[in-house]
């Protein structure tokens, strides 16, 4: 397998600022850990959206606002 697809590999840590939103906001997308059942429902979800079908749709987009970076940068 990919090693980039592995998600045992990546974790995602809930500290400092989101602990004290999860304290009174509960576990939301951003602040549940990955082991708990909304974050597993809220990343089923947005899978699709930023799956390689997405991404596409994306691209052109993407494109645009890196090339009006390149040309602020250039300026």
């Amino acid at each position: 397998m990919n090693e980039l697809c592995d998600e045992t590999r990546f974790n995602k840590r809930v500290r400092g600022a989101l602990e004290e939103i999860r304290a009174f906001g509960g576990d939301g997308l951003f602040t549940a850990y990955n082991e708990e059942p909304n974050w597993g429902r809220a990343h089923r979800l947005l899978m699709p959206a930023f799956g390689p079908i997405g991404v596409h749709g994306m691209f052109d987009k993407m494109l645009d606002i890196a090339e009006q970076m390149f040309v602020r940068w250039e300026a």
